[in-house]
């Protein structure tokens, strides 16, 4: 591993929040909620006049059962877009690492609003129209410390902080083996 990615390694982090399905009263605008579970419903979607290559190569995502993608559209336009899967473990891309869950969870990632819907609180919105569609089960969303505005999101949406990941490489890590010996 060259030194400049041991650094870079050395403090990366991601913080894990966990929420359990519920049904929470909130106020929905002018939006309508998709949750699509397949490859055609997906391709579907190319209809709406925003579609780009950022949704086409994600298609190959849906290769696995457990997978769901969730869109908010506004106006006949992708606002909003998350992707979930149902599992016991997870890789983290930010941080190089396959994490294991104690059970199954329902982990969302790469949740992202478009440019041109931005500051509309629709992160906020789909978190919350997935909290609602998933009652019951234990939800979990990831954020890198750095990324103060999808914090606020999630916090707001009701997600409580539950832990800080650390890739095998962190300071973190570092430090506990050093105080082991």
């Amino acid at each position: 591993m060259n030194i400049k990615i041991l650094i870079k390694n050395f403090f990366r982090k991601i913080l894990w929040f966990e929420i359990i399905g519920q049904k929470i009263d909130f106020r929905e605008n002018n939006t309508k909620f998709l949750i699509i579970k397949n490859k055609d419903d997906f391709l579907k979607l190319f209809n709406f006049k925003n579609y780009d290559k950022y949704l086409m190569h994600k298609i190959k995502r849906f290769s696995n059962k457990n997978v769901i993608c969730y869109i908010l559209i506004e106006d006949n336009s992708v606002a909003s877009i998350a992707w979930s899967i149902w599992d016991n473990q997870f890789f983290f891309d930010e941080i190089n690492k396959l994490y294991q869950f104690e059970g199954k969870k329902l982990i969302l990632y790469d949740m992202e609003t478009l440019k041109e819907f931005r500051g509309k609180g629709y992160y906020k919105l789909v978190y919350k129209n997935i909290i609602n569609a998933n009652i019951g089960l234990s939800i979990a969303c990831f954020s890198l410390p750095s990324n103060f505005i999808s914090i606020k999101g999630i916090k707001s949406a009701g997600f409580v902080k539950k832990q800080i990941i650390y890739n095998d490489y962190s300071i973190h890590n570092f430090l506990k083996k050093i105080i082991k010996k």
